[in-house]
């Protein structure tokens, strides 16, 4: 009986402890693109293993290339009709997307629309 609690014990300390090293090593950016984007090029969220902005969108777009002539111009910006947003704020530099990621941030890219 005292084996049985043991064993019973050790195994329920396992799977917690590896359920929770599941979770810790699956969480990573999510690059979410608006369904207006994706009306041009399919393109599923994505976990990406990114530490900066640029890196996660790289990723993203390894998934569908065709999705950066989108969203990025020639010169490696993001084109003024599209908008990112990193936990829903703004990255209103559109040059220098170096900026760093937590594994919890969400990016968004959605169609900056105009006019009246």
């Amino acid at each position: 009986m005292l084996i049985r609690t043991f064993v019973t014990k050790l195994i329920l300390f396992l799977a917690k402890f590896l359920l929770n090293r599941r979770a810790h090593n699956s969480q990573m950016p999510r690059v979410t693109f608006a369904p207006h984007l994706q009306r041009h090029v399919p393109c599923p969220a994505q976990d990406v293993h990114a530490n900066t902005l640029h890196d996660a969108l790289e990723l993203a777009f390894l998934a569908a290339p065709a999705m950066k002539h989108y969203v990025m111009d020639e010169q490696a910006h993001v084109r003024k009709h599209v908008a990112v947003f990193v936990n829903g704020t703004l990255v209103r530099d559109r040059t220098n997307l170096n900026l760093p990621l937590a594994a919890s941030d969400r990016i968004e890219v959605i169609q900056a629309l105009s006019g009246g």
